[in-house]
């Protein structure tokens, strides 16, 4: 026992004696982490010799670690294993069924222990005991152990059989892929003013903690064999980005953060990447029928949405990853008030980013189906009414948009404002139509469709 014992500590001493001198991550949106470190250690020397390291990620994946050395060509690796069958009570009581094991049993009326032997019989539930010749269900005390069970570890470790002949202290480079550290974007738009500014949102997951790292973030969606599972999210921290730098890699687009930062296990930390002021924004209102056909009235919601392009111009330009863009508008006190969120898709610059805000409350649209008539060659005709009411006090601009299948002729008319455009192709079966309505009035669209098949 005693020395089991001191292997174990010797084991642990030898642990101490790696450093990590540097640490490079580089995160994927997908949670997808990629690790890079330099560590500075001692080595044993001789020929397939053990040695170990730990303060692994958890989800660590191990077909994708790999070991090299610095300035020592002695340095050849015959095997790599990864335990990660961690300690915990169900794998320690897992290891002793039908074992003896000692219970620690105290007294409630004198509060004197005293310790019993028994067997384990079963770890399910409370467990299953014989002590005595007596079965009991659930432990009659605390469960004493004689020693931690071969083949369990205390955190994760990975262990290599190799060859060094190197006695002096070296750097190795190690590198692996893991999963639970995924990153995203979040921006936040108030809607008066024009001002953006966007955060990276990283979190870990992953099982172990990172110090004074370098951090890579992708933006784009690689492809995985195995997708990664759902993360949660923990801690919170904030730090201010003095400026992030981008650069094109492969297909997607790298986001490097200025400065060395610190990323705790189970804990969320974000970072400002990118702000603009004034930016030029343009309120939309659009009415979509997207397959609306009843002969009673049918009111269509009709919505709202901020657009604005990405580019120079606009105080941006830079590849944005993609991210839920939260808005805010200015109340009559100087107050930030909440007012809608999208998601935003990875957006290249110079393209116009448009985001749902809701639905106007000012603005009512209906639509009704007049008629149908039926004509030869198994062709149908169908006229439609979309009533549109502006009870703002400014002039808006709505575009109704209708989704029409198939081959068709179709023919429209506005009726009291000269304001306004023809039902348009604009792609994929969809029409459009857009009119200015003045404040406090009333607009109606009336339009014909033959249906040819």
């Amino acid at each position: 026992m005693k020395q089991k014992l001191l292997l174990y500590i010797l084991f642990l001493f030898a642990l101490n004696n790696s450093t990590i001198e540097s640490t490079n991550l580089t995160l994927y949106n997908d949670g997808t982490g990629y690790v890079n470190q330099v560590i500075k250690t001692e080595i044993p020397v001789g020929e397939f010799v053990t040695w170990s390291l730990e303060d692994l990620a958890a989800t660590l994946e191990a077909a994708s670690v790999r070991l090299s050395p610095i300035n020592n060509i002695s340095f050849k690796i015959h095997e790599q294993n990864f335990e990660y069958d961690l300690v915990n009570k169900s794998k320690i009581l897992e290891k002793y069924l039908g074992k003896e094991i000692k219970f620690a049993i105290t007294n409630i009326s004198t509060g004197r222990i005293t310790n019993k032997k028994g067997l384990l019989l079963s770890n399910v539930g409370e467990g299953v005991y014989k002590i005595d010749n007596e079965i009991y269900i659930g432990a009659p005390g605390r469960i004493i152990l004689p020693d931690l069970p071969d083949g369990l570890a205390i955190r994760p470790r990975l262990k290599w059989k190799i060859s060094n002949e190197k006695e002096k202290e070296q750097s190795l480079k190690l590198s692996y892929l893991m999963s639970g550290t995924p990153w995203s974007a979040d921006y936040t738009l108030n809607v008066n003013d024009g001002s953006l500014t966007g955060w990276v949102t990283l979190n870990n997951n992953s099982g172990t903690s990172f110090s004074d790292s370098s951090i890579n973030l992708i933006a784009g969606e690689i492809n995985r064999a195995n997708k990664s599972d759902d993360i949660l999210r923990m801690a919170r921290n904030y730090a201010e980005s003095d400026s992030v730098s981008e650069e094109s890699l492969f297909e997607y687009h790298m986001y490097t953060l200025p400065n060395k930062t610190n990323l705790p296990d189970r804990s969320m930390k974000q970072v400002k990447f990118v702000s603009a002021d004034n930016l030029n924004l343009v309120r939309k209102y659009t009415i979509e029928n997207n397959g609306y056909s009843y002969e009673s009235l049918t009111k269509i919601p009709v919505r709202v949405s901020i657009e604005f392009n990405n580019s120079q111009e606009n105080g941006l330009g830079m590849p944005l990853p993609k991210g839920v863009v939260r808005m805010f508008a200015t109340d009559s006190k100087g107050n930030g008030q909440f007012v809608g969120e999208d998601n935003v898709s990875h957006t290249p610059k110079n393209e116009k980013i448009s985001l749902m805000a809701g639905e106007a409350f000012d603005i009512v649209s209906e639509f009704k189906q007049r008629s149908t008539k039926n004509l030869e060659g198994k062709r149908v005709q169908k006229s439609y009414e979309v009533s549109i009411r502006n009870r703002k006090d400014e002039m808006v601009e709505v575009a109704y948009r209708t989704r029409l299948w198939g081959e068709i002729d179709i023919k429209s008319t506005w009726f009291d404002t000269s304001l306004t455009e023809d039902l348009k192709n604009i792609g994929n079966s969809w029409y459009e139509s857009t009119v200015s309505i003045p404040p406090d009035k009333e607009v109606v669209l009336t339009y014909t469709v033959v249906f040819n098949n």
